[in-house]
């Protein structure tokens, strides 16, 4: 990751940062986890239905397209989630650097 300590920043803040971005990633799985469950119980209920008609064929084409783009947002979310991990965890190690250099220095607080 390209992320480096800035000087300029209150390392403080870093820690504020990657917590940010674990609670963003946890809600994000969340609703990734939903749209798994959703997707799953539409497909059961797809399945299930007798399909004899030409619109009801149409119907299944359909509801299989629409199950196929929520899986890609799950797995889009999922994927955003695991950058968010990413980037959170840099964030608290540039927190843990922070604090590191603020020790070093004879500094206290933050």
């Amino acid at each position: 990751m390209s992320l480096v300590c800035d000087p300029s920043t209150d390392g403080a803040r870093y820690a504020e940062y990657s917590a940010t971005a674990a609670k963003q990633a946890v809600a994000l799985r969340a609703a990734a986890d939903r749209i798994g469950t959703t997707t799953n119980t539409i497909g059961r209920q797809v399945a299930a239905v007798e399909f004899q008609s030409p619109s009801a064929a149409d119907f299944r084409r359909r509801a299989e397209g629409v199950d196929a783009e929520l899986r890609g947002v799950a797995r889009r979310l999922t994927d955003l989630a695991e950058t968010l991990d990413r980037t959170g965890r840099h964030y608290a190690e540039l927190h843990l650097d922070w604090l590191a250099k603020r020790g070093a220095a004879g500094l206290t607080g933050g």
